[in-house]
């Protein structure tokens, strides 16, 4: 059983999507579900944020982090938190904004 989605130049890279209707904005965000202890379970090098849109045509790469980056900057809510802009999560897990990421563009230099 695999515990990540792609190897690319020996990295384990997590690959993780939510749907969206529309081109996604710098002041979304990127978010990956699970309990906070996910933080010290995690076994892959690399998360890679992706936005579908809903009808399928298109997948935006939004941008990516080295995993111990992304669980050291990104904020961990409770299903039923409210972050500040009254977004009401629906799930647990970490949230970092999509602004914080790196370009996609960077993921060929690894």
């Amino acid at each position: 059983m695999y515990s990540h989605d792609i190897v690319y130049k020996k990295q384990k890279l997590e690959v993780k999507s939510k749907i969206c209707s529309g081109r996604p904005k710098k002041e979304f965000s990127a978010f990956v579900n699970g309990r906070e202890s996910l933080k010290e379970k995690y076994d892959y090098d690399i998360v890679v944020f992706t936005r579908v849109r809903r009808d399928l045509v298109y997948v935006y790469i939004v941008g990516w982090l080295p995993a111990p980056t992304f669980f050291d900057e990104a904020v961990y809510y409770k299903r039923g938190d409210v972050d500040d802009t009254g977004f009401k999560f629906m799930s647990s897990g970490y949230q970092i904004p999509i602004s914080e990421l790196n370009s996609p563009n960077t993921l060929k230099s690894l």
